[in-house]
């Protein structure tokens, strides 16, 4: 077992930034419950088999990633480094693909306010899991070249359990948009 060595100070640091980014989250959830539940006909209209499946898909790949980014920090190869990226990339360009469906379905964020609220939830996590690419990548090369600095293992082991809110974050989405429509 790999333990990793954590500055209390940025645990502290790294608890406060989860928080202000949770409460950013779940105040547009919020909203999203306030408005959806005011509304008759949120989504059914838009979501066909072929979206049901394509977020479910996308659920798949984000969950594969997460994987995969825990076994880079427990065995440090390159290969699980990219394949990291790789996949994190393959979420963000299933999502494009999806909200690409969402249009073709007459679903803009102007259109309505399902539509607003599902372009902007949606969107709000993609930009996030761009930045968790973004912190993790970096780190990760920084991990693979290393002769033994903790330093930058406790960095993305926190950039890791940001990765893993972001997959928590998405199966709340997919439950309130996609199953409870």
């Amino acid at each position: 077992m790999n333990t990793v060595k954590i500055n209390p100070t940025a645990s502290v640091g790294f608890l406060v930034g989860i928080g202000a980014w949770s409460i950013s989250f779940i105040t547009l959830i919020w909203g999203y419950l306030f408005y959806r539940l005011r509304v008759g006909v949120w989504l059914a209209d838009y979501i066909s088999p072929a979206i049901f499946i394509k977020a479910f898909m996308n659920t798949g790949i984000l969950l594969i990633s997460s994987w995969i980014w825990h076994q880079f920090l427990q065995k440090k190869r390159v290969p699980l480094l990219i394949l990291g990226v790789l996949s994190g990339l393959l979420f963000l360009k299933a999502q494009w693909d999806l909200w690409i469906l969402f249009l073709q379905k007459g679903l803009t964020f102007t259109s309505s306010m399902a539509g607003s609220f599902l372009y902007l939830l949606t969107g709000f996590h993609a930009l996030h899991v761009l930045i968790g690419l973004f912190i993790l990548f970096p780190l990760g090369l920084k991990i693979s070249q290393s002769t033994g600095d903790d330093s930058h293992e406790s960095r993305f082991l926190f950039a890791l359990r940001f990765w893993d809110l972001l997959m928590l974050f998405w199966l709340v989405l997919l439950i309130l948009i996609f199953v409870l429509k």
